[in-house]
């Protein structure tokens, strides 16, 4: 599996674990280890903590909490299984082993004093268990950096892990070559090494490599810090990939003028609004599931703009979300607002007013068969008729990557010939198993990485040194 590795003649800091990267999953393995006992180093590239939870608006599927049940809602982690595998295809012994233990999660973040404020049905789920927080993702980050600190992680900013060290007759990674300041750090491991340092949106040469050519192009650059470093070592060492291939997966659109990470349009699709492409027309029914429907639909159109278009009745329907973020054009007209956007205004006014027509007729919109808005309100499509009228110019996004490493349920590294990597463990997005076919559930990523990065956390700590 190893090629011959030399070790360092002399460690410069020695921790029973060293997590690499200080994101949604490696602040939750450090939490996790810290209580279990363990000595934690967390290693991170860029000069604060990183990863998806800082552009994420807060929707993190919970099934069976006790906030659901509060508002009067079934559900159950069999739910969540069953919605998983028929919507994402991906690996059923690694959604049993997510599900079962993802409540814990929800409790490990409540006690950090992330609070619930709403629940909301999301495209792919027969539940609403989409549960938004006060604060959104950036809060979240924020109370998880805090949880480590205070249980006594030593989180090292601006050092970027390079390499990993393997004893190569044992065959088991023992440590971690990092970069920080123009010089180079030896990290020893005594117990385990964990890579949560997330995918790699911020590498088009992988996006090419295992994607294509076109997503590279269009590839708007996520996370700084998601290089794809952590999958690249993995991999020369031997470890093994899952469902790779699909990982890039087009989101659904966001503001191509103040291109905002966090200015997706989930909301505005949800509460009513419809998406038109550059000739004006209508291309989608706007509340299938994201991934890939929408985000496929969206990258096909022609041009370089896609569009949601929305009035005022709509507009206040759509909540949760900052305004600031989003450039909105506004007329009292549709020719008026086509006019500012660029967009086609004689099909745009004879698409809007099919749509009309098509819900005063029939309650429902048949083209696309949009019969249900999502979100909070769960009512039929709404027309979109009273001035004034909302735009957005929007380009194609990937909010996260959904394929990876390959672990088996306790987190730990797969190789090519299916045996276990001693040593090492993965979490986060940079980890494959749930998501394949270009499928994706939305607002299971970031409960995915918190709760793998909790299971890879409790059992590196568990290792023997």
């Amino acid at each position: 599996m190893f090629n011959e590795i030399i070790l360092p003649k002399k460690w410069d800091a020695e921790s029973d674990l060293v997590i690499i990267g200080a994101g949604t999953a490696g602040l939750c393995a450090a939490i996790e280890a810290r209580k279990a006992g363990a000595k934690v180093m967390v290693l991170e590239q860029t000069p604060t903590p990183n990863g998806s939870l800082s552009v994420c608006a807060g929707n993190i599927n919970f099934a069976g909490s006790p906030f659901q049940k509060a508002q009067g809602i079934e559900d159950s982690p069999d739910n969540y299984y069953e919605d998983g595998l028929e919507g994402c295809k991906g690996d059923p012994v690694m959604w049993r082993k997510f599900v079962d233990n993802h409540l814990d999660t929800y409790e490990m973040i409540v006690g950090l004093g992330y609070e619930p404020l709403e629940v909301w049905i999301l495209p792919g789920h027969k539940i609403a268990r989409a549960h938004y927080f006060v604060g959104g993702g950036p809060q979240l980050l924020k109370l998880l950096e805090k949880g480590a600190t205070e249980n006594g992680a030593d989180i090292k900013f601006k050092h970027r892990a390079v390499h990993l060290y393997v004893d190569t007759p044992n065959k088991r990674v023992v440590g971690v070559k990092a970069e920080s300041g123009g010089k180079t750090f030896n990290f020893k491991a005594n117990k385990a090494v964990i890579i949560s340092s997330g995918g790699f949106g911020n590498n088009p040469k992988m996006v090419s490599e295992f994607r294509g050519e076109e997503y590279a192009r269009r590839c708007l650059p996520t996370m700084k810090g998601h290089t794809g470093e952590g999958i690249k070592m993995a991999m020369s060492i031997g470890v093994a990939t899952s469902h790779i291939g699909t990982a890039a997966m087009p989101s659904i659109p966001m503001d191509a003028v103040t291109k905002i990470p966090d200015a997706i349009t989930l909301h505005h699709t949800l509460c009513g609004s419809i998406f038109v492409n550059m000739q004006g027309k209508r291309y989608v029914n706007e509340c299938l599931q994201i991934f890939p429907y929408l985000g496929e639909a969206s990258f096909a159109q022609e041009g370089e703009f896609v569009f949601t278009i929305y009035d005022s009745v709509i507009r206040e329907m759509i909540h949760l979300i900052d305004w600031k973020i989003f450039k909105e054009y506004q007329d009292d007209t549709i020719e008026g607002l086509a006019m500012q956007l660029g967009i086609e205004p004689d099909n745009l006014v004879e698409g809007i007013k099919e749509y009309n027509d098509d819900i005063e007729k029939n309650g429902y919109d048949t083209k696309f068969g949009k019969k249900l808005l999502l979100g909070p309100h769960k009512v039929p499509p709404v027309k979109v008729e009273k001035p004034p009228f909302y735009g957005i110019k929007l380009m194609e996004c990937f909010t996260s990557y959904k394929g990876g490493l390959k672990t088996n349920p306790e987190s730990q590294a797969i190789d090519y010939n299916g045996n276990i990597v001693p040593g090492l463990y993965v979490a986060g997005e940079c980890q494959g198993g749930l998501f394949s076919e270009g499928s994706y559930l939305c607002g299971t990523m970031i409960c995915y990485s918190m709760t793998f990065g909790r299971i890879a956390g409790i059992n590196a700590a568990a290792e023997k040194p």
